[in-house]
């Protein structure tokens, strides 16, 4: 599986005509002054200054072709894309007191073309996997640029891998899925010597920035921010037990481990889901927060998940940052049955929803979580589950595989991931090296699809029973 952490997987929130009534309208502004950051930009480019430069949210995709690779009509695609998304051609110098987002004119960087001179994919796999590595772990300058990144590596006359590699101040996992789109469009148009056939963007990012700042103030944002402080006021730091001791020079390097899960449990799931009035999502959940509880000692249990916060219909076409965290706290006290679980995740998760519209940035302002070094504020463990099928490039004359390309580092302690497949159930956790051994984190996988075996075959049984299935 790709990285998991914070790209924006989770499914769009569709808004009705009604609600969207309420938001101002989402127009072009003027393009005079300096223009601001979004809350989630900010976020991003204070830890870039804190941190220093690093691959932690760098977002890489690797694309192998075989055939007749026109790289012209390539480089012409990614001019074009280039063109049409803002965020794209977009810099972050510091202005008089903050931020500001510069946008160029011109692309800031071409297509890079690199002879790769060791020969095809098969015959020198390892080679090509570490220069893939390499090019995604390199940083970027968020001041300076360009912060999109695409190499191509020439393996031969038919046989090619193409590099993207974007900061996520610009770009969330949705933004990866229009951009897929785009070069499937435009590759096969420009190919057979057609225009492009995409329409012009109605809005950019910077609309966006100005329109989240006008919807987001005074009561509608007072409200918002009441409901987060009553769920998440003194919400605990995990205890869930680490390998090795958390110590002040904390990094964030990271592995990931993952396995596939078979159609005939996923249909098990989705079935039991069903029958439950859940989604799919709530039941991963809910087995998710009964596993933390049991590591841990604990029965009150925060997790954060990312949402694609795209709730109006002009978003949906753009690249940019959109995603934004929900901090998940649910309550495990008693010794509740499978049911009672699986409703009280139920309630908390439509409850986020309802106030997903305030960043994660102005509630963690508003909670004032304790702070502590090398630990993310109100959670520790994300999860998120890609529930929407993932773009397919079919270019002209074409071959098109996806290389896994990860960058070594982790946002968070764990990060659990699900996306449905042709196959079934994909599944992985992305971990912090200095913390966990990759044993523990495979112990864990087993012990999850254990435990949600059983939760489906007994939906009836309690808190208790559940432990007893993790220790056994």
């Amino acid at each position: 599986m790709a990285a998991l952490i914070e790209l924006g997987l989770a499914s769009t929130q569709t808004r009705s005509e009604t609600q969207l009534s309420a938001f101002p309208p989402l127009v072009p502004i003027e393009r005079t002054g300096e223009f601001p950051l979004s809350f989630a930009q900010q976020r991003l480019w204070f830890l870039d200054q804190l941190e220093g430069s690093s691959a932690t949210y760098n977002i890489p995709v690797a694309l192998h072709f075989i055939g007749e690779l026109n790289i012209p009509v390539l480089q012409q695609c990614m001019r074009e894309i280039v063109r049409r998304h803002e965020t794209l051609r977009t810099t972050f110098p510091k202005g008089q007191d903050t931020p500001i987002q510069c946008i160029h004119v011109l692309p800031l960087a071409p297509v890079e073309v690199v002879e790769f001179p060791n020969g095809a994919l098969v015959e020198n796999k390892a080679a090509i996997l570490q220069d893939i590595q390499t090019e995604a772990q390199r940083p970027f300058d968020l001041a300076t640029g360009p912060l999109l990144r695409t190499r191509v590596l020439r393996l031969g006359q038919q046989e090619h891998i193409m590099i993207f590699v974007m900061h996520h101040i610009i770009s969330d996992g949705w933004s990866m899925g229009i951009l897929a789109q785009e070069l499937n469009t435009l590759y096969n148009a420009f190919i057979a010597g057609k225009p492009s056939p995409l329409p012009e963007l109605s809005i950019q990012y910077v609309d966006f920035v100005a329109w989240q700042r006008n919807y987001l103030q005074g009561p509608r944002l007072a409200a918002h921010l009441a409901y987060w402080q009553q769920q998440l006021t003194g919400t605990p730091t995990s205890n869930l037990p680490t390998d090795h001791p958390r110590v002040i020079s904390y990094s964030a390097l990271g592995a990931g481990c993952s396995e596939q899960w078979p159609q005939s449990i996923t249909q098990q799931l989705l079935t039991f889901s069903q029958q439950e009035n859940v989604t799919l999502f709530m039941t991963l959940l809910t087995g998710l927060l009964v596993l933390l509880a049991h590591y841990s000692g604990q029965r009150d249990i925060t997790v954060g998940t990312p949402i694609a916060n795209r709730s109006h219909p002009a978003l949906e076409p753009l690249v940019g940052l959109f995603v934004n965290t929900l901090a998940l706290r649910t309550s495990l006290a008693g010794n509740p049955t499978g049911h009672e679980l699986l409703q009280r995740v139920r309630d908390v998760t439509l409850g986020a929803y309802e106030h997903q519209d305030v960043p994660f940035e102005q509630v963690v302002e508003a909670v004032h979580p304790q702070r502590q070094s090398g630990v993310s504020p109100l959670f520790q463990v994300l999860f998120v589950l890609q529930n929407t099928a993932t773009e397919e490039l079919s270019l002209s004359n074409l071959q098109v595989e996806p290389l896994e390309v990860h960058t070594a580092t982790a946002k968070f302690d764990l990060s659990i991931g699900a996306e449905i497949n042709t196959e079934g159930l994909a599944f992985g956790i992305e971990y912090n090296t200095q913390l966990f051994e990759r044993t523990t984190i495979q112990h864990m996988q087993t012990q999850y699809r254990a435990l949600l075996k059983h939760l489906v075959a007994h939906a009836e049984c309690t808190l208790a029973d559940l432990y007893e299935v993790l220790s056994g």
